[in-house]
């Protein structure tokens, strides 16, 4: 196989990023040495104490480290083109969403593009802009193959005859089930998910509902532990709004956490709220590993994590009484009941999203 170099030009730490690190991570294990993963610094220094990222630190000759001056995409490939231009003919480069128009054509080399949003045709997305999609359109005429995440965005660009030779639909995501510590289940509610200004993950609709949510799990003999993990452009704001008088009686943290899983693994109930899509969400994946039922807005693909009867969708809008009504519910679970459940739900995540079925899928893409 020729050499690979898995380029991941972004900022912050979300599904997508996670999930093509550690299958770089992954790759290492299986001894081929000529993967590369090219990272920014301010991600690299996210993900660097990580557990289970064991390759990745500074002295791997593996890790192409990029630092540009600003965090623009312009500033990246101007970083980039040094390694680019010192590379083999023949050596594969896998970008997630926007890759280089024609240059490694140019240079006899090969490109993969991950269309790894579900957002594609959601015209109104912010994150969906001109200048993306325009950069992934043109990276696409040059590409080998055009790898997409999501079922319901694969068919849209097939039915647009979007380069549909080139397609190849995902095979799911990928995550390890026995990630899991080894802790007590306590009545916590976590909620993961950056705070922006489109508000896709729908963090600040939840937290501004989340004093009626309490009110009515009080009324209901439950005290519960809120988890509100992540980080994002808008921290200062969510951190105000949860200064606020309604917010004060109510036992709620807000903080980033590099390693989520000591919180997903003493908590219940995960919350995965997003407005547009939850297919196939890299955290709700580790939530479900780490031995939690979830709750999910019934939009775009959700309903293909499996059991609707363990599984509970609720509607977007978002409804505080629905909500609280479906935290009670997991609350109230036997605990037995409850372990069978999330046993039913972890073993359709393995079969599913297993790292091998992932692994073995862009291995056959690079050779």
């Amino acid at each position: 196989m020729n050499d690979v170099y898995i380029v991941i030009p972004n900022y912050h730490v979300g599904g997508a990023e996670k999930r093509l690190v550690e299958l770089w991570n992954e790759i290492q294990k299986v001894s081929l040495d000529n993967v590369y993963l090219v990272i920014t610094k301010p991600l690299f220094d996210l993900l660097e104490n990580t557990p289970n990222l064991m390759y990745l630190n500074k002295s791997n000759t593996k890790v192409k480290i990029i630092n540009p001056k600003k965090q623009r995409y312009r500033y990246f490939v101007q970083k980039l083109l040094p390694i680019i231009l010192k590379a083999k003919r023949g050596s594969v480069f896998h970008y997630p969403m926007m890759g280089l128009p024609f240059i490694h054509y140019f240079l006899g080399q090969e490109q993969i593009v991950s269309q790894v949003s579900s957002l594609y045709f959601e015209k109104d997305v912010e994150t969906q802009g001109y200048l993306n999609r325009s950069c992934f359109y043109l990276s696409s005429i040059t590409a080998k193959y055009i790898d997409v995440l999501n079922p319901k965005v694969y068919e849209g660009l097939r039915n647009e005859n979007f380069h549909t030779s080139k397609l190849k639909l995902t095979v799911g995501s990928m995550v390890d089930t026995n990630i899991a510590s080894k802790s007590e289940k306590n009545d916590n509610v976590v909620f993961l998910g950056r705070f922006e200004k489109n508000d896709i993950k729908n963090s600040f609709t939840f937290v501004k509902l989340l004093p009626k949510i309490n009110k009515i799990l009080l009324e209901n003999n439950k005290k519960v532990k809120f988890y509100i993990l992540g980080k994002g452009p808008l921290e200062a704001v969510m951190t105000e709004l949860l200064a606020g008088e309604e917010y004060k009686d109510i036992d709620v943290e807000c903080y980033f956490e590099k390693k989520p899983l000591e919180v997903l693994s003493k908590s219940k109930v995960f919350l995965s709220l997003q407005k547009y899509e939850n297919y196939p969400s890299r955290s709700l994946l580790e939530a479900i590993a780490c031995g939690m039922l979830p709750i999910v807005t019934d939009v775009g693909e959700s309903r293909l994590f499996g059991n609707d009867e363990i599984i509970r969708y609720v509607t977007e809008p978002l409804l505080h009484e629905e909500l609280a009504k479906n935290i009670l519910e997991i609350l109230e679970m036997d605990k037995l009941v409850f372990a069978e459940a999330n046993n039913v739900l972890k073993t359709f995540v393995e079969q599913k999203h297993s790292i091998k079925a992932h692994v073995d899928y862009y291995l056959s893409l690079y050779a």
